[in-house]
């Protein structure tokens, strides 16, 4: 996809995106909460519907799929689903910022029983009881499984929108159809985004736990290096393993045996000695034990909490803030501006263009002319939004149960430090 930089394809790109996100918000979810639908379908249905005009464009909206392209001779290409394969769990081995996604030969097990215990779960929510706690839980399990081939992050939020709704709540994380392109005040996608990293590095040290090794003092969750830290510390010591909490290792134990596929492929790293089945086989189970909390966060809320303090603190604060927020739906109309505009702004995110691009104000200006509270919500994000260089070189303190406030005052100081 040579193009893939040219102005007018990611002005394309953003209106794919635009009109699929105001499709899903403003249409599947009403229809859903009001059928009652199976979550599953409801699940894979807004995952196809980002890829219905062009797989390849709507696969290229985040700026991890275009830099993989950008840098495509080192051979880390973006894999590029059909759409039979969007509507299904994911068989390839998916990596998120260098965190490994569970193996797919426990995804369509594990994402049957999440489907089951979000259905299960559906009249409480019809009596209008929000429960937090399943929310927290169920975007763990969201992050960590990666369910399709592509995709995920748009439909995980979608399904978070989808559950508040089915208790009569509103609530977006994204403020428009154009998601994580627009930052906006606040910066509660990119405090999602590093929410989620905690997550992934809270999930790292409960692995190393569970084998009783200790956890590195400065801790990486990109598989590489964890595969590196088991050989550096050698065989696990049974004598200081950590379990599951609330007793229910046994029960793990067993459901493990069963959602268990051959690996296919990957045969070669699942032998005994090979250090990535221990992971791979831990990270199944520690999703197994998501789905049963889903089955009863008032009883398991309590052990999780203490597991995942730092991610639990912050993800609750990420989903308080969003709750009561609207999604601003950018109609054709003025779309085409807006599009224009968010084509632009990326192009200085990634260093395409200078920061100090006439084109861009110009093009802000038509906007507020056209349409002026949307117009000033692009205005304010000129002043808002970081290059995706400045977020890489940005450093957070991570303590032991890091509270939301805690993460929220780094990530505003970070960001004045960044813009000066």
């Amino acid at each position: 996809m040579d193009n893939y930089k040219n102005p007018e394809e990611r002005k394309r790109v953003y209106g794919n995106l635009r009109r699929s996100s105001n499709l899903v918000r403003t249409q599947i979810i009403p229809a859903a909460v009001a059928e009652g639908a199976p979550s599953d379908k409801i699940f894979y249905k807004m995952t196809k519907t980002y890829f219905d005009d062009d797989i390849r464009s709507g696969q290229l909206v985040s700026s991890v799929d275009l830099l993989k392209t950008e840098n495509a001779e080192n051979g880390e290409v973006p894999y590029v689903p059909t759409m039979d394969e969007l509507a299904r769990p994911r068989t390839h081995r998916c990596k998120t910022a260098g965190f490994e996604t569970v193996h797919p030969r426990y995804l369509t097990g594990l994402s049957a029983s999440f489907f089951q215990a979000i259905d299960s779960d559906l009249p409480r929510r019809q009596r209008g009881e929000f429960d937090l706690d399943f929310l927290i839980i169920a975007n763990f399990f969201l992050q960590l499984a990666h369910i399709a081939e592509d995709g995920t992050g748009r439909t995980g939020e979608d399904m978070l929108v989808l559950l508040a709704a089915q208790s009569g709540r509103t609530m977006t994380i994204s403020q428009t159809g154009y998601r994580g392109a627009l930052e906006g005040a606040g910066y509660s996608l990119f405090f999602r985004l590093i929410a989620n990293r905690i997550l992934y590095l809270e999930v790292t040290g409960n692995f190393y736990k569970s084998l009783g090794l200790a956890v590195p003092e400065r801790a990486s969750f990109d598989i590489n290096h964890v595969v590196a830290e088991l050989a550096r510390q050698g065989s696990a010591d049974g004598n200081n393993r950590q379990g599951w909490p609330d007793g229910l290792g046994p029960i793990i134990g067993k459901i493990f045996k069963e959602i268990t596929d051959d690996p296919g492929a990957d045969i070669s790293i699942f032998e005994p000695s090979h250090p990535y089945k221990f992971f791979a086989e831990f990270l199944a189970c520690e999703l197994i034990y998501f789905t049963l909390c889903l089955r009863n966060p008032a009883r398991f809320m309590p052990g999780l909490k203490n597991r995942y303090a730092a991610s639990v603190n912050c993800c609750q604060h990420n989903f308080i803030a969003s709750l009561g927020r609207h999604y601003q739906t950018i109609s054709d109309d003025v779309g085409n501006i807006a599009d224009e505009v968010i084509a632009l702004i990326e192009a200085v995110r990634l260093d395409w263009s200078p920061r100090d691009d006439n084109r861009l104000n110009e093009a802000v200006a038509r906007l507020e002319s056209q349409h002026p509270e949307i117009g000033q919500l692009f205005r304010s994000e000129l002043s808002l939004f970081l290059s995706e260089k400045d977020k890489s070189a940005l450093e957070f303190a991570i303590p032991h149960g890091m509270t939301g406030v805690q993460l929220d005052q780094q990530i505003r100081a970070c960001v004045m430090k960044a813009r000066g």
